[in-house]
């Protein structure tokens, strides 16, 4: 079962993502905060990393590049609109509007499953 770590700091939305990930056939973590991450990134393999939209940039941005050059983990961005981060080129992007279905067609783009199963 491919791992993936999901970072967030909204505990409400961050659930829920997990929640459909973990019925899809994800084994996810979660981290609220960029210490937190990296522990766990130190401990464990993780197939993905998730980076919510509630992240401040200036945290992202440390997140994303800490975690390119110390694990070489893909990241997956949440966005809430706007323009991409030009100092963030993650593998995959899906917005916080997105259905469940687009999220986990986000992340079987990166970490396919051999067979996703829907959130019902």
């Amino acid at each position: 079962m491919p791992r993936i770590l999901s970072i967030y700091y909204d505990s409400s939305t961050g659930k829920a993502r997990n929640e459909i990930l973990t019925k899809a056939g994800y084994e996810v973590s979660s981290a609220t905060s960029p210490t937190q991450a990296f522990e766990l990134l130190d401990n464990d393999d993780f197939a993905l990393v998730i980076i919510c939209q509630a992240v401040p940039t200036a945290e992202r941005r440390l997140l994303f590049l800490e975690i390119n050059r110390k694990w070489g983990t893909p990241v997956m961005l949440v966005d809430s609109g706007g323009e991409p981060d030009p100092l963030i080129r993650a593998r995959a992007h899906v917005s916080d509007t997105a259905t469940p279905e687009q999220m986990l067609a986000a992340v079987a783009s990166v970490v396919p499953l051999k067979k996703v199963r829907q959130p019902s």
